[in-house]
């Protein structure tokens, strides 16, 4: 009897906490106490990736958007003669247009993986034809949660029968062939050089402005910056929410799995088993010690936040912080709080 007595407190956190770790209930509140501890992290510059972009001064020195394909295959050319070990061209270039062989040829040259996205209709918007002949295919689609902010993406999505791998993961595969693909898992990358990836403007690569050795064996993604073209996004490391360009999230996800900044949500089971082995440690700690100081030991399941914050920052294991310290915590103080009632 007296066993089952000291199991029941434990065994009610560890249900509690995984019901609502798995119900997702605390989400929100989860989510934003998850990325503050992250922004803590000093940020890391990029080594393995730059970026090219279009952006006010390149449009305004080149030429209005979408440019014709052969000033993108310069681009490309330009890119590469700059040492550039691979490019990735986060761009949708869909439609079959003049000057596609020519674009073909810069993107052959080199190793190349080129950008799809849905259409809306549960089908790849693929690149026109010749393009995708010339070089890879990866899909661009970030997995949004439900507070509007990018924390990752599917290492693989399949759409009308078609599988492909994201963006991030195939230009990082680009340098380090050896990259194992998980197909359909998710990724979270940790965002750290997010702001810190080199980038030039592609008014500054045409114009054979580019410092020398700038993009030397980076994987040089090209995408739009400009105001009203091209995506932008929220992540985790966003200036206070305010959306960054997507090709530029792009290219600090490729830093992130080439370096292995990585994160991985623990499943609610683990979350609901430390949950129990606290306040199995506060009941223990409570039978141990005078009865003044046995009020204190309701402190013990919020252990969880410092373990939580611990796995995630040396580990990159995410706990739901919240739900794991304050499941504990009720389980624990309501016993304390009802005697505390009963001896008034």
């Amino acid at each position: 009897m007296q066993a089952a007595e000291n199991l029941g407190p434990p065994l009610a956190a560890a249900l509690l906490v995984t019901l609502v770790a798995a119900a997702g209930w605390l989400d929100s509140a989860e989510l934003l106490v998850r990325d503050a501890f992250l922004r803590t992290r000093p940020r890391a510059a990029a080594e393995s990736v730059a970026a090219v972009v279009v952006d006010e001064e390149a449009i305004g020195t080149v030429g209005p958007w979408p440019w014709e394909r052969e000033r993108l295959a310069a681009l490309v050319e330009r890119i590469g003669a700059a040492g550039a070990a691979a490019v990735a061209v986060d761009l949708l270039l869909a439609e079959a247009r003049p000057g596609d062989d020519a674009l073909a040829v810069a993107l052959a040259a080199r190793p190349s993986v080129l950008a799809a996205a849905p259409d809306g209709t549960r089908r790849w918007l693929l690149p026109a034809p010749r393009l995708r002949a010339a070089s890879e295919v990866a899909h661009v689609s970030f997995a949004v949660d439900r507070d509007g902010v990018v924390r990752g993406f599917l290492a693989t999505r399949q759409l009308d029968g078609l599988s492909l791998g994201a963006m991030s993961f195939a230009a990082a595969r680009l340098l380090q062939p050896e990259l194992p693909l998980p197909v359909g898992a998710p990724i979270r990358p940790g965002f750290r050089s997010a702001g810190e990836v080199p980038t030039w403007s592609a008014a500054d690569v045409l114009n054979g402005k580019l410092p020398k050795g700038a993009l030397r064996g980076r994987v040089c993604f090209v995408g739009s910056v400009a105001a009203g073209v091209g995506d932008r996004v929220v992540s985790p490391m966003s200036a206070r929410g305010t959306p960054d360009p997507g090709v530029l999230v792009q290219a600090a996800a490729t830093e992130s799995i080439l370096t292995g900044d990585l994160n991985e949500r623990l499943p609610p089971v683990v979350a609901g088993g430390l949950a129990g082995l606290l306040t199995w440690g506060a009941a223990a700690l409570r039978r141990r010690v005078a009865a003044r100081l046995a009020a204190a030991a309701v402190v013990v399941p919020l252990l969880a936040i410092p373990a939580g914050v611990l796995s995630l920052l040396w580990t990159g294991r995410e706990l739901p912080l919240l739900a794991t310290a304050f499941g504990g915590f009720v389980v624990t103080a309501g016993p304390e709080l009802w005697r505390l009632l009963e001896e008034r």
